[in-house]
């Protein structure tokens, strides 16, 4: 049972770390096309609708050097300065799970956009839960499935009762 297990969870977590490298990797198309399109600015919102579309994805949008958000539905929120924010700026890709009552739960991505490798903003984009675990195949009526960072923190789960995992030291 032990070593079925482990196989499994091999497997799986194989398909989860393509499917997060896969997302980066397509941010990071997304921010080579601004780039060399647009420049990075609020002029940049101008290919974030098709690409959103094409990609499935919930949200979509880019914070500028100045920490200023701009999205394909024309808004704009200044002073987008969070620690995943700050981390990207610094040069790092984040994902993270995003519990919102408004928005949903789903798993927000983080990417630097460099022009001349300077890093010059961020293009944010959020992921539903339902299309990630269903690009996962991760329904399972006899378990709960969890995806978690090296720190610790829940990413992703697999159905309702793993929502109910805060406080939990994973």
């Amino acid at each position: 049972c032990e070593t079925n297990l482990l196989s499994e969870v091999q497997v799986s977590a194989e398909k989860v770390s393509e499917c997060i490298n896969s997302k980066f990797e397509t941010l990071e198309t997304i921010q080579d096309m601004i780039g060399i399109s647009y420049g990075f600015g609020p002029e940049a919102v101008k290919l974030l609708d098709t690409s959103k579309k094409h990609y499935q994805m919930d949200y979509l949008g880019i914070i500028d050097k100045e920490y200023t958000y701009y999205d394909n539905e024309g808004d704009v929120i200044p002073n987008m300065r969070t620690d995943n924010v700050e981390r990207a700026m610094q040069g790092e890709r984040v994902v993270v799970r995003s519990v919102d009552e408004v928005l949903g739960d789903g798993v927000v991505f983080f990417v630097p956009c460099y022009i001349d490798d300077e890093v010059v903003g961020v293009i944010y984009a959020k992921y539903t839960r339902e299309a990630l675990l269903k690009e996962l195949s991760m329904e399972s009526e006899e378990a709960t499935e969890l995806v978690v960072d090296v720190s610790g923190n829940v990413i992703l789960t697999a159905d309702e009762a793993g929502n109910n995992t805060d406080g939990i030291s994973w």
